[in-house]
């Protein structure tokens, strides 16, 4: 499954829970407006685990380089997503996500 090869992790490059840069396989994705869309966002967060996303930004880090460009996920599975190796991103657009799990309550 993707779940395991995606991650979140800090301006630092440590580990992060429910917000932080997207990392797949250890590399970044580029943010581009019309590709990184809801969709795609929440396809990520259920891979990690979570329910939604709740916001995605660009974010500019000299600790990143984004090789992965032009994400596109045409249903809610990571198995129907697609994407580029050659973006000319560099580390100034990193995709920063936050995620969350949406609470179920129940009237008993």
């Amino acid at each position: 499954t993707a779940g395991g090869l995606f991650s979140l992790t800090d301006d630092a490059g440590n580990p992060a829970v429910d917000s932080g840069i997207i990392t797949y396989n250890r590399e970044t994705f580029c943010f581009e407006d019309q590709h990184f869309d809801r969709n795609v966002a929440n396809v990520i967060c259920r891979s990690l685990g979570y329910d939604i996303a709740t916001s995605w930004v660009s974010v500019e880090n000299d600790n990143y380089f984004a090789p992965l460009s032009k994400l596109k996920c045409w249903s809610e599975e990571w198995s129907s997503c697609t994407y580029s190796e050659d973006s000319e991103c560099g580390s100034s657009r990193a995709v920063r996500i936050t995620c969350k799990c949406e609470l179920t309550f129940v009237n008993l």
